[in-house]
């Protein structure tokens, strides 16, 4: 048997993956928390950051519309969703297709 964590908070795969202009990211936090959320490509650099503020238990959504922090479209690929949930992390994937 496994050890069984705390269960802070949810985090659900994005809708629709693979997408083309939009994606949603959802997420439940069963506590308040300190949320950080950031794209990473393939390679493990962060191109946006979407998400670094405290916030109180609910569900949450968040849109990534495939852009970059620079404003730029991002190539089509892989890409990592990255959630900091206080001290905790989870990481998607998704695919970005043009």
């Amino acid at each position: 048997s496994g050890v069984n964590l705390p269960k802070d908070f949810q985090v659900m795969q994005n809708y629709p993956n693979p997408f083309n202009q939009e994606t949603i990211l959802s997420y439940e936090l069963y506590k308040p928390a300190k949320v950080k959320i950031g794209i990473y490509n393939i390679q493990g650099s962060k191109i946006k950051s979407l998400m670094n503020k405290s916030q109180n238990r609910g569900q949450y959504t968040i849109h990534w519309y495939g852009l970059t922090s620079r404003g730029k479209l991002a190539p089509s690929g892989f890409y990592f969703v990255r959630f900091q949930i206080n001290n905790i992390t989870k990481v998607i994937r998704m695919q970005l297709i043009k």
